[in-house]
């Protein structure tokens, strides 16, 4: 028996595809919430699970790169490298190289204030605060997520073809 860690294909077979899922269901959703802390956390799951598959992909075959980074830049998928920047500032919060993403950049606090003066007699006022993510977040994630989907579909196909359960 083998486990979630033991391959590329478990890895993103329990972690990543079940992480992603959870994240495009929570933006899908009416989110009662306003602070999105449900949100944010499925956010930083995915994101993470996503950035961490690379390195299960380096690992799974001899590279001819010396780090990750060189190999996510050989692969040529921009949302990789975007994927591994966001998860990078969302998980160390501040980093020492001021032209690198800092996880506050990632969500922002918005408030919107809405006054209301058509009643003389009373003055409606109300107060909307949210966190809203990066425009440009979104994007990578499914972009990401779609390129895992393919690798996983392309390792089926080599086990099918080799008879091999742990290829």
């Amino acid at each position: 028996m083998t486990g979630a860690f033991d391959s590329l294909y478990n890895f993103l077979h329990v972690v990543v595809f079940n992480n992603c899922t959870d994240y495009f269901r929570s933006m899908e959703a009416d989110e009662q919430d306003i602070t999105r802390r449900h949100q944010s956390r499925l956010f930083f799951n995915a994101i993470v699970a996503l950035d961490s598959a690379a390195d299960y992909l380096f690992h799974a075959e001899s590279r001819e790169e010396k780090n990750v980074q060189e190999f996510l830049q050989n692969l040529n998928v921009p949302a990789l490298l975007a994927i591994r920047e966001i998860a990078n500032a969302v998980k160390h919060c501040e980093r020492n190289n001021p032209d690198k993403l800092r996880a506050a950049a990632v969500a922002k606090t918005k408030g919107d204030v809405h006054i209301d003066m058509s009643d003389q007699e009373k003055i409606g006022i109300s107060l909307r605060i949210s966190v809203g993510f990066f425009e440009e977040v979104h994007p990578y994630i499914s972009t990401a997520f779609k390129f895992w989907l393919d690798k996983s579909d392309s390792i089926e196909m080599a086990r099918a073809i080799t008879n091999d359960p742990m290829t």
